[in-house]
């Protein structure tokens, strides 16, 4: 393994400078985390980050041993359940920056990707031993049981297609197993082009039954210059605000989310990546303009009211 150079911090408040941190004290700090489970006490908060993102960075120094970082984690000194929660969140932290590099055009790590799917399965199978599961000769038709109850749940027939088409994909990856010995990586990419091939089948299938009714949005983006940047610079930070969801409560993706908004103003932002991109490119002052304005009438608007 490549050595690395890390100086930890002295202080937790240094640390909670983003949201992904920011839950894990959370997890870390109160009775129950948002896996329903309880991490309260298991580290000092200070000393789990230290050791977080030391560990992170022993993955930067050495991504293309994906076998070699996760035997590295597992032969800690730590228990059972220690390793397993350092486990979980460093995936999640290599899945959050590897995708904060994708959105902001730097590109998607496949060798981290791949550290990330091996530290996982360190987890689950950490989990497993953890807290095994009961076997029971009824185990799938329960399963199915609560398939069936979240199909009820859905009302668009395509929702439904697709759930099924997700659940028996999954069904299927985890049949296959994933030992660190011989991953079956490429078995299971091979079931998840197959299963999106199907998403598209069926919006193909639908889209060819049924006529869509194009709604005439009642507002129009301004044609005023820079206008289509700087709606895409505030739907950018509304959507890390998590202010908007879903009807069934998820939350929608970027795309989702950007393409609906410029639905609704008759604007086409199927490639606001473009757009958001050339913002961040721009000036500190130029980039943040619009977020000065909207502070400037909000303060006023307060100020106006507190007369």
């Amino acid at each position: 393994m490549e050595s690395i150079n890390f100086t930890p911090k002295t202080d937790v408040d240094d640390y909670l400078n983003n949201d992904f941190n920011v839950r894990v004290f959370q997890d870390l700090t109160e009775e129950e985390s948002w896996e329903g489970k309880s991490y309260k006490g298991l580290f000092d908060p200070l000393a789990f980050f230290n050791l977080l993102y030391e560990k992170w960075e022993v993955v930067i120094a050495n991504k293309n041993r994906p076998y070699g970082i996760t035997s590295h984690i597992l032969g800690l000194d730590l228990s059972k359940e220690k390793l397993h929660f350092l486990l979980g969140r460093l995936a999640s932290l290599i899945d959050e920056k590897n995708e904060e590099s994708r959105m902001y055009g730097e590109g998607y790590d496949e060798m981290l990707a791949r550290c990330s799917e091996f530290l996982r399965n360190g987890y689950k199978k950490l989990e497993n031993e953890i807290s095994p599961e009961p076997k029971s000769p009824n185990n799938n038709e329960d399963e199915f049981i609560n398939v069936k109850k979240h199909l009820e749940t859905l009302s668009d027939p395509r929702e439904k297609l697709k759930y099924l088409n997700m659940v028996r994909t999954e069904q299927t990856q985890n049949n296959i197993g994933f030992d660190f010995n011989m991953p079956s990586f490429r078995d299971k990419c091979n079931l998840e082009t197959q299963k999106i091939l199907k998403d598209i089948e069926i919006e193909r299938s639908f889209s060819n039954t049924i006529t869509k009714i194009q709604v005439q949005p009642k507002f129009n983006l301004s044609s005023k210059s820079g206008a289509k940047v700087n709606l895409v610079r505030v739907l950018d930070a509304l959507y890390y605000l998590h202010l908007i969801e879903k009807q069934n409560g998820e939350r929608p993706n970027k795309q989702e989310f950007m393409v609906t908004f410029g639905d609704f103003l008759g604007a086409d932002l199927s490639n606001y990546s473009k757009d958001l991109s050339q913002a961040l490119n721009a000036k500190s002052e130029t980039h943040l303009e619009v977020f000065y304005k909207m502070l400037e009438k909000a303060k006023k608007d307060h100020d106006n009211k507190q007369k």
